[in-house]
């Protein structure tokens, strides 16, 4: 352990004629000296101490400005990846609407499609049942003008026969 001021101002140098002891002062000035070499050497340890420190800052400063630099980049990625995202969602909702009006439109169009062909079909089978009738109207009345027609020849042809025919009248 290094001597402190105190033990410098308190160190016991005698007097001599002339001053002080040359062995004292000698003694102190050793003292001294190694004190200071001890110091000087405590001094450049620290100096490289603290050149090595600073050193070891510097890098994890330089790490810590990568990694900061990384997890801006990959906020801004996520962010990008979001938003990218939230736009094709957007795209595929748009597409799926798109589409869900074009399949409700065509299905509108089948219905008024099918609609005007079941009117078409009543309106054919209503025509079909007009003709039908008339058709079946037209040979029932000439069924019934033979039939008046065969009873008048048969009445004709009896007013001719010599010998009526009373079973026919009965």
């Amino acid at each position: 352990m290094g001597i402190k001021s105190i033990d410098i101002r308190e160190f016991p140098l005698r007097r001599s004629t002339f001053g002080y002891d040359k062995k004292d002062v000698e003694g102190l000035k050793e003292l001294c000296i190694d004190s200071l070499t001890e110091a000087s050497r405590t001094v450049t340890k620290l100096e490289d101490e603290l050149r090595h420190a600073r050193r070891g800052l510097s890098e994890h400063e330089q790490r810590e400005g990568v990694l900061k630099d990384t997890i801006t980049t990959a906020h801004r990625m996520v962010d990008d990846l979001k938003e990218n995202a939230n736009r094709e969602a957007d795209l595929i909702l748009a597409e799926a609407r798109q589409k869900s009006e074009e399949i409700t439109r065509h299905a509108h169009q089948r219905v008024i499609e099918i609609q005007q062909e079941i009117s078409r079909l009543k309106a054919q089978r209503l025509e079909l049942e007009v003709t039908l009738q008339a058709t079946l109207n037209y040979h029932i009345s000439m069924l019934n003008l033979e039939g008046t027609e065969a009873r008048d020849r048969d009445m004709e042809g009896d007013k001719l026969a010599l010998f009526p025919n009373k079973e026919k009248n009965c």
